[in-house]
């Protein structure tokens, strides 16, 4: 959009111009106004919760039908990130997490007591029907369903629930023995980074790590903004795989977008609120879309 209309920046309107305007000290939430006719589309609005805005202004063209919005969130969420506020201490942290949970649903298939504390934990953090397949899957050690259920949000909340409950550990592992080293609180402000802005859901884009509904709650929602906020997650899969692939954090800001652009302009969403196509599409980067990403830089 800003590559076709070369005005377009010029165009915003952070006061409003019309006969009827009260006169406020503090403008509104910024708008995207897309029009074809006249002076063509412009912004209006302050600055504050910009992100959001920005997003969409760059979602245009490069997503169509049901996943423009998931895109708009996603890319304005990855702008208003402060990528230079995460270090590679942080991304180790957030995959230590995300493997602990992974052990505690292993093992909790062969041993009844972490059966139980995983039941109880996933209460309020899973919705009842995938819940209900998670701990089905793990009777009978059906682990397709198991993993199906769960996305890396899901993990990172269920680790944190473990480690506030379980003060002495049922398994030893190096996981455990890592997280168990980790200095109370250590790393906690850069972790709450590698979260969403959610402007529509608590009224902040800053990036915020946060325990929020399942995402069922959100298909009940008339604004499917509040949706596609729930759902912009990719941070926490480009950074569980960069930390696998020895990537570092100060590349993270670089690749992120385009990788966004790439993964979202394939998905296929039946309606505004068909969330479950959208972890699916973040858990299949691999080394091919780097690899792509990275020529085309």
């Amino acid at each position: 959009m800003i590559s076709e209309d070369p005005l377009f920046l010029r165009k915003h309107q952070y006061i409003d111009l019309s006969p009827l305007a009260h006169t406020d000290l503090f403008a509104g939430r910024p708008e995207l106004d897309t029009s074809s006719e006249g002076a063509g589309s412009y912004l209006t609005g302050g600055f504050a919760c910009f992100s959001s805005v920005a997003g969409r202004v760059a979602a245009k063209g490069k997503a169509g039908g049901n996943s423009e919005m998931v895109m708009a969130a996603q890319l304005g969420s990855l702008r208003a990130t402060d990528w230079r506020a995460i270090s590679d201490r942080d991304m180790l942290l957030f995959g230590l997490k995300i493997r602990l949970s992974r052990e505690w649903i292993e093992r909790a298939s062969t041993n009844q007591e972490l059966f139980s504390g995983l039941a109880e934990a996933t209460l309020g953090t899973l919705s009842l029907s995938r819940r209900s397949d998670l701990l089905n899957g793990l009777r009978v050690r059906d682990w397709k369903p198991v993993w199906q259920a769960v996305t890396l949000s899901d993990l990172y909340f269920l680790a944190e629930t473990y480690l506030s409950r379980s003060k002495i550990d049922a398994w030893d592992s190096p996981v455990t023995r890592a997280l168990r080293q980790w200095p109370a609180n250590a790393g906690a402000s850069g972790v709450a980074r590698l979260g969403g802005s959610h402007p529509d859901l608590n009224g902040c884009d800053h990036s915020h790590l946060l325990r929020l509904a399942p995402y069922e709650e959100y298909e009940r929602m008339l604004l499917p903004t509040k949706m596609a906020e729930r759902v912009t997650e990719l941070k926490l899969y480009l950074i569980d795989y960069a930390g696998q692939a020895g990537i570092p954090a100060a590349a993270l800001g670089t690749l992120a977008e385009p990788l966004a652009a790439e993964i979202l302009r394939k998905l296929k969403m039946a309606d505004f609120k068909d969330w479950r196509p959208v972890p699916l599409a973040f858990a299949s980067l691999d080394e091919q879309d780097l690899i792509s990403i990275l020529k085309s830089l």
